[in-house]
């Protein structure tokens, strides 16, 4: 229901090519983004730690895929996967801050949005043992790009857009590539679990292209063709 009122608001606010831009408070934008720049360095401190900890622990990746988040330890990483997946709901308000602004959000944040929420719930429900590769590399990125848009709110403009860019580009990478390790392994995911890092990979590998093609568009193309949209104002 969330993603259907997103896209309903998407449809409804759309702006047209003659309205003019129309002003937001800034700290209103700043908290927003402070806000989930704290979010996400608590769920990367919370959960990186155990992380780390199961690697040390298993003697070989087959052992890491099918002792790691299973059972007692997927009880204690559950609340902050679930906190991770209900935060996708909050986001949407970076869309919402550009439709207010009279702005035309990108393709890459509307579909970025709407399959964060959907591959995270299924990820959550199925206690997929590969939901960390989502929760913990998201929200060490999301640190970072939240405290960007949090200072470009106040006309800093850090030298470092690029450098979130590819990373975000990496973290797709290497997560299509490890959520992949796990079907290697026998017996690491039911059915139910399979299902549901398929469709996460499938999300990603989109979100990739379209990462790939925004990056291309703001940061290689010639000048003097038009720029893109930016993927977040904030």
């Amino acid at each position: 229901m969330g993603c259907i009122f997103y896209i309903v608001t998407m449809k409804a606010f759309w702006p047209s090519k003659s309205d003019t831009r129309r002003p937001i408070s800034r700290v209103i934008v700043f908290l927003h983004n402070i806000l989930l720049m704290v979010f996400s360095i608590w769920i990367f401190l919370s959960t990186a730690p155990d992380l780390f900890k199961y690697f040390i622990r298993a003697s070989s990746w087959s052992d890491f895929a099918l002792t790691a988040y299973q059972d007692a330890e997927w009880d204690q990483f559950a609340p902050f996967a679930s906190a991770f997946y209900l935060s996708k709901f909050y986001e949407f308000i970076d869309t919402w801050i550009i439709l207010y602004k009279r702005g035309r959000p990108e393709m890459l944040q509307m579909f970025h949005h709407v399959g964060a929420v959907i591959t995270m719930w299924a990820d959550v429900v199925t206690k997929c043992p590969a939901t960390w590769i989502f929760v913990v590399f998201n929200s060490f990125i999301h640190t970072f790009m939240y405290a960007y848009y949090a200072l470009t709110s106040l006309h800093i403009r850090p030298p470092w857009k690029m450098m979130i860019t590819a990373m975000q580009i990496m973290q797709f990478i290497i997560g299509i590539g490890v959520s992949y390790a796990y079907f290697a392994v026998p017996g690491a995911l039911n059915p139910r679990q399979t299902m549901a890092i398929s469709l996460t990979q499938g999300y990603v590998g989109v979100v990739l292209y379209l990462f790939i093609d925004f990056a291309y568009r703001t940061y290689y193309c010639k000048t003097g063709k038009a720029r893109p949209p930016k993927m977040h104002e904030a």
